[in-house]
Order: C-alpha cells, then sequence, then structure tokens
C-alpha cells in the first residue's frame, strides 16, 4: 500500500504469478477511483497515471505472455507498426506484436527492471529484452515444451503517452543489473556494471 495522493491510498493485491490487481481508494469515502489489472504498477511523479504491465494468461506458452505497457487502461507499446495507442477492456487480448514464422516466434517481449516515470510525467522509461522461441518441430509435445530461446536482444527505451517512442540497444552481460533513471525531463540513463547508455526523446 502506499499514498497516491494527499487523500488517496493505492493497494496492490496479488492474483496470481501472471496478475494482479491495483486499486485506489478515496480514505474519505471509500469509493475506488482506479482499478487495473496487471502488474508492475508505478505512480506517475503527477498522480495522475499509472504505468503497469497489462494482464496476461496464467500458465499460457511465453509468446502469448509477451509484455506490454500501460498508462491505466491504455496499452502503449509494443503496438503492431501505425497503430495508435488502444483502450484495453478488463481481460481482452492485446493486439499482436510476436510473428509466428514457421517453428519459431519471433518477438517475445520481457520487462525485467522497474518502469521510471520522466519527472513531467510525460515519458515511461523501461528496458525491453526480446527473445525468439524455437520449437523442435510442429508435434503438441514439441509445443509443450515452450521451444529453444534464441537471438536475445535488449533496448532501452523512452515511451510517450501517445505512443511514440525512442530506444536505443543495450548489451549488459547476463547476470548484469540495470538501472534506469531520468536525468531530466528527455534524458533516460542505462546503468550496468559494463558501462551506461543515454537515450535522449526527440522534443
Amino acid at each position: 500500500m502506499h499514498w497516491a495522493g494527499e487523500a488517496v491510498i493505492g493497494a496492490y493485491c496479488h492474483g496470481n504469478p501472471s496478475m494482479g490487481n491495483y486499486f485506489e481508494v478515496d480514505i474519505a469515502t471509500g469509493k475506488v477511483l482506479r482499478s487495473y489489472i496487471g502488474f508492475g504498477f508505478v505512480r506517475s511523479p503527477d498522480y495522475a497515471k499509472v504505468a503497469h504491465v497489462g494482464w496476461i494468461i496464467h500458465f499460457a506458452p511465453p509468446w502469448v505472455q509477451s509484455q506490454y505497457l500501460m498508462a491505466g487502461d491504455t496499452i502503449l507499446y509494443p503496438l503492431p507498426p501505425g497503430m495508435k495507442p488502444v483502450v484495453q477492456k478488463p481481460l481482452e487480448m492485446a493486439p499482436e506484436v510476436v510473428k509466428q514464422q514457421g517453428l519459431v516466434y519471433a518477438g517475445v517481449h520481457t520487462f525485467p527492471v522497474r518502469f521510471v516515470w520522466s519527472p513531467d510525467s510525460r515519458y515511461v522509461g523501461l528496458l525491453d529484452c526480446l527473445v525468439d522461441y524455437r520449437l523442435r518441430d510442429d508435434s503438441p509435445e514439441a509445443f509443450e515444451e515452450r521451444g529453444v530461446e534464441e537471438n536475445h536482444r535488449c533496448f532501452v527505451v523512452a515511451v510517450a503517452l501517445d505512443g511514440t517512442f525512442r530506444r536505443t540497444p543495450v548489451t549488459p552481460a547476463a547476470d548484469q543489473a540495470v538501472t534506469l533513471h531520468w536525468t531530466n525531463n528527455r534524458t533516460l540513463v542505462a546503468t550496468h556494471a559494463g558501462g551506461s547508455v543515454t537515450l535522449r526523446t526527440s522534443r
């Protein structure tokens, strides 16, 4: 639990390893002001928005559990090319961004680091790590094995509330922790044991 405003309490409730519920409650009236499904909830500095990973299906194959960033009820990133941010109804699947290429499910997203808001609450900074899953064949048994991971890559990403984003590659060793922080409203820095990467937004 935490304060989400002068008279508002925010609370996170665990659902299962793939989903939780976030509520904001007015302490004077008991009214629920906001309610979101997902995990990794982070309040914006202006208290007007909540960034989080959207709802995914528990126990689904990893390519179905590809993660996506939301601000409140709106999916911001990643989206198919040309698509604007989209409002997600409860328990509705996100737009498909993972591409199936034969036995390979390409471009599965994972956000391993806590989201960080820019000081002016206009951008969300994140670490986006992608991987492809290759099945050994097209049998049901191979599908249940969930495939072999390949083609790991990670990016530092700054996502605006209109869904536009900038990103740059980052290549820390697998055992190195990455931390994200904004030095000002438009500069996001990712730091790890091997160095740092700086990403500046377009405006």
